[in-house]
């Protein structure tokens, strides 16, 4: 997915939301993200919609969410928060993508200076030229 293409059918999609009449529900465009809630059905008009709104739900609800995870056997008795999305190929002309199931519950305390820090947690270029020279000029 090349993200300046995202960018710019968002942006496309922000210019053109106030003309649309949009169904309850539909979210096309990320302008809509902050007054819209999370529920099982909610639908998408795109991938790359639903996963910048539930971003920005998840940042607000005061935590992060971690895309493509898969669940393990016998891990559903420690299941922490979960949100199900898919787009089905059958009954679904424009290629939708709905909200299946939500498990609103988490493991742990939510703590919003965690999501804060982690913005700041990134490798330096003094670090990156440590790691190319460490995995491409040595061999062991």
């Amino acid at each position: 997915v090349n993200m300046n293409n995202v960018a710019s059918e968002i942006e496309f999609l922000c210019d053109n939301a106030n003309n649309s009449n949009q169904m309850d529900g539909e979210v096309d465009s990320p302008t809509e993200l902050e007054s819209i809630t999370l529920y099982e059905g909610k639908k998408f008009f795109t991938w790359e919609i639903c996963e910048s709104f539930l971003d920005v739900w998840a940042k607000k609800q005061g935590f992060r969410i971690i895309k493509d995870w898969m669940l393990r056997e016998n891990s559903f008795d420690s299941l922490s928060f979960l949100v199900n999305t898919s787009c089905p190929k059958n009954k679904n002309p424009d290629t939708s993508v709905f909200v299946n199931k939500i498990v609103d519950k988490h493991n742990h305390e939510l703590n919003k200076d965690r999501i804060e820090f982690e913005k700041s947690k990134k490798f330096t270029g003094e670090m990156m030229d440590d790691i190319k020279f460490m995995t491409i000029s040595c061999k062991f």
